[in-house]
């Protein structure tokens, strides 16, 4: 004699499928995304580490001067720097994009409080944008004037 048993479950059905692709295509874009971020974030940390290293290297040769900004431009070639000056031509521009574009900029004012002293503000940069976002480093040194 047969007997008839409860129908029991073998396989999925086409909606359990489609849901538990739906399911792992999400958390597949969520570590993909997540990895892309994370890799951007170690790229700018190491960006951010050797402009650090350098500006270090720069301001170790520039006091050796006594911070005579005349020495300014042999102290971040030697630092493997590219000088950016207020007044640029293209061809420096160029030369700035084909090296591995770190760019130092320095800007002085008058030091506030102590008279006969200026203010001397280094900053780094990865590239060819200068805006305070894109900054790597930077450092401020009050010398004589």
């Amino acid at each position: 004699m047969i007997r008839n048993r409860p129908h029991s479950r073998r396989a999925l059905t086409l909606i359990e499928v489609i849901a538990g692709l739906a399911l792992m295509g999400t958390l597949l874009t969520v570590v993909l995304v997540a990895g892309s971020k994370h890799a951007s974030q170690l790229k700018q940390a190491e960006r951010k580490r050797e402009a650090t290293r350098r500006l270090d290297a720069l301001l170790t040769h520039w006091s050796q001067s006594h911070f005579d900004r005349t020495n300014f431009s042999d102290s971040a070639r030697r630092a493997r720097l590219h000088a950016r000056s207020a007044v640029e031509n293209d061809h420096d521009r160029l030369a700035a994009a084909v090296t591995d574009s770190y760019i130092v900029r320095m800007r002085t004012a008058p030091a506030r409080d102590l008279e006969n002293a200026i203010r001397i503000e280094v900053s780094v940069w990865f590239g060819n944008s200068t805006d305070n976002r894109g900054r790597l480093a930077w450092a401020e040194v009050i010398a004589s004037s």
